[in-house]
């Protein structure tokens, strides 16, 4: 026998009784809870953990459509199947468009056993593929921090930039309810959005003076070479594009492009605000570290002008409750 949790969206007790006998009959070993309203439902979603979910299509108070946003809510995905006495040809597509795996009508409950079989194969397969993406992002990540790693010989001013503009990124993101791949996302562009700093001499990167106009130039080019690098990376992030972008401003008086607002997509704009505040609250060769003051500021006056307002906002509040240790 194959063991089956079912949770089960019925008020009549018989026919809840006839469903399980068709399963046992067809091998499964099932072990049912039946529950008949929103608040049951939901407490056996948080209490159970579940191979499939029966729901009729419509109970006195509850109902299929109702079941099913609970589970998506739930972030349960698992089959769902409407098994139904009677169920108009326009409900069943309402229902399959909203989400529902499958359908079975209660006078063919001979079907129910094989649409189980069939979607239970399906969601091992869709569990399989997240499992390989979570692996594919958690290489990308490690693959990032060995790249900044490696950078720290020639720059150190560079890596440990990096690093931290990285930290504050996601730390930003998660503040602004990013999910945690997105989060992943904005530590990656921020561990190498200066990666293209690898094509400038060591001797400009670390002159302790002014640079020349020719090698302010040279500096500059940084966005493109590190665009054209990640670009063929085939990173499941926007890495390429956060590289070349965050040193662009919402007036349009940023480089390379010189591009404004909503052209800007939002991990370039919020990595844009992180990358200002991490460098000018850090010391380098041809500067010391500016004050709180002055990074408050440059906050204020650029807030919706230069930089994206809700990102200045979230970061006036790490540092004002010194949450990330910008400040000496």
């Amino acid at each position: 026998m194959i063991p089956l949790r079912v949770l089960l969206v019925e008020d009549v007790i018989e026919d809840a009784a006839l469903l399980q006998r068709e399963l046992e009959r067809a091998g499964y070993s099932v072990a049912l809870e039946r529950v008949e309203t929103a608040g049951a439902m939901s407490t056996a979603l948080c209490s159970g953990a579940w191979d499939v979910v029966l729901s009729d299509y419509k109970l006195q108070a509850f109902g299929a459509p109702e079941a099913l946003r609970l589970c998506q809510q739930a972030g349960l995905d698992v089959p769902f199947i409407v098994v139904s006495g009677a169920i108009g040809e326009d409900s069943a597509v309402d229902i399959m468009k909203a989400g529902a795996h499958d359908y079975v009508m209660k006078s063919r409950l001979t079907r129910l056993a094989a649409a189980i079989a069939r979607e239970l194969g399906e969601a091992a397969v869709r569990r399989e593929r997240r499992s390989a993406e979570e692996r594919i992002r958690r290489s990308s990540v490690s693959l990032a921090e060995t790249v900044g790693r490696a950078m720290e010989p020639r720059d150190p001013y560079t890596a440990g930039h990096q690093r931290r503009v990285a930290e504050l990124s996601r730390l930003v993101g998660r503040k602004l309810g990013c999910s945690v791949a997105e989060q992943e996302g904005l530590y990656v562009g921020g561990l190498l959005h200066d990666i293209g700093k690898m094509a400038i001499p060591e001797s400009i990167l670390t002159k302790p003076g002014r640079l020349t106009p020719e090698e302010w130039g040279l500096v500059k080019e940084h966005v493109i070479v590190g665009c054209d690098v990640l670009r063929k990376a085939d990173l499941p992030w926007p890495v390429a594009e956060m590289a070349l972008r965050h040193h662009e401003r919402l007036d349009g008086s940023g480089y390379p492009d010189g591009l404004k607002g909503d052209s800007l997509g939002f991990e370039s704009r919020l990595l844009a605000v992180c990358n200002v505040v991490e460098a000018m609250s850090s010391h380098r060769p041809y500067r010391p570290a500016s004050s709180l003051a002055s990074v408050w500021e440059e906050m204020r006056t650029g807030r919706g002008r230069l930089y994206d307002a809700r990102v200045v906002e979230v970061l006036e509040d790490i540092i004002r409750n010194d949450e990330f240790g910008l400040m000496p």
